[in-house]
């Protein structure tokens, strides 16, 4: 009944509301396909508590399409909230300068890239929001900053920057590759952090009546210093340095030089033509953040052992995929050239295949 009713009062209103508004504004850019979701007024008919979070994130307005732009189909979700975006949805940045993702080689496996506020202030927030919901929290965390002697916010969140980009180069029998780059704003406080971290985490092993220890080493190798962390149980170790105010860490030393050769000079993945080809018109050159994986390159090493022609040949057919993010004030917009509808029959077939 109180759907009917709703229904009733806001019959005949025609163009004159918020949601059939921007509904026009889609068409007037063109559209192929649009499917618009006026989840305010879905939200508000709803008292179930799994719409809370939606709620307190104030989502106004959800809306997926598809369209020509430049003779190259492109497909984008665009979420608008009423007013400007809050909590988690006010992290991503409104467009991101890129400079971490100049690190990453053009033959990775996937990456990824995201340009956010200020880490302390993200931090501060969560902090806020997990203090409400369980209001001793803040209490522990202090106790077990006091034992470690550090300030997450100050030390840690305040020492990092706003950007930082992640590749995956290869798979191993030994273990992943990988890359990051990050902005870094006090380097040597960042470092000092890690070493009291490693320290306490020791500490506590040691507590424990455990012998095995976190290292963490440092070495200079042709006027550049190096950090390597080594976790006690696992043959695998993070290796660090600094480059033009970002962080480059890897999974090893060649990987890393691999990253600063890249940007010295080298064929980033951004300014590769699969990359460009691949990236939205919507979104422009200066993504908020992106999600990237060459489905060719990840399986490539591995499609000998699978067996279903169907499988391969699904492998082998399959461009690079790329999802951009851009974010307004009062918007989030995600968009990308794949076809979603072949993707999803392409990944319909590979799970059925591989049942068979």
């Amino acid at each position: 009944q109180a759907h009917v009713a709703w229904i009733a009062d806001n019959v005949g209103q025609g163009g004159a509301t918020p949601f059939t508004q921007e509904i026009a504004q889609h068409y007037q850019r063109g559209v192929g396909w649009l499917l618009g979701m006026d989840m305010d007024s879905i939200i508000s008919m709803s008292h179930s508590a799994d719409v809370e979070f939606v709620k307190a994130h104030q989502v106004k307005h959800l809306f997926l399409e598809q369209r020509e732009a430049q003779g190259v189909e492109e497909n984008e979700m665009a979420i608008t909230f009423k007013g400007p975006r809050m909590g988690m949805a006010s992290f991503l940045a409104d467009s991101g300068s890129g400079g971490a993702t100049e690190y990453i080689p053009s033959d990775v496996i996937a990456s990824t890239y995201v340009s956010t506020r200020e880490p302390r202030q993200m931090y501060e927030e969560m902090m806020a929001l997990i203090s409400r919901a369980s209001p001793t929290s803040s209490g522990d965390l202090a106790k077990a900053e006091a034992s470690l002697g550090i300030s997450i916010a100050s030390d840690l969140a305040a020492s990092l920057g706003t950007e930082s980009a992640f590749g995956l180069e290869n798979l191993t029998l030994t273990g992943p590759v990988w890359i990051m780059a990050g902005m870094v704003n006090d380097p040597a406080t960042l470092e000092s952090t890690i070493r009291k971290l490693v320290d306490g985490l020791n500490a506590a092993l040691a507590n424990k009546g455990r012998t095995e220890r976190l290292t963490l080493t440092q070495e200079t190798v042709d006027g550049r210093n190096w950090t390597t962390l080594k976790p006690p149980t696992v043959p695998l170790a993070i290796t660090w340095t600094y480059d033009r105010g970002y962080i480059v860490a890897a999974s090893d030393r060649g990987a890393a030089l691999k990253a600063l050769a890249t940007r010295n000079g080298g064929s980033p993945l951004v300014y590769s033509a699969p990359f460009q080809k691949q990236l939205p018109a919507a979104i422009g050159l200066h993504p908020s953040g992106f999600l990237w994986l060459n489905a060719k390159g990840a399986l490539q090493n591995f499609a000998p052992m699978i067996t279903n022609p169907t499988v391969r040949d699904l492998i082998a057919e399959r461009d690079p995929i790329l999802v951009a993010f851009s974010a307004t004030t009062e918007q989030i917009r995600a968009a990308s050239r794949t076809r979603i509808s072949g993707l999803i029959m392409d990944l319909m077939l590979m799970r059925g295949m591989s049942q068979l």
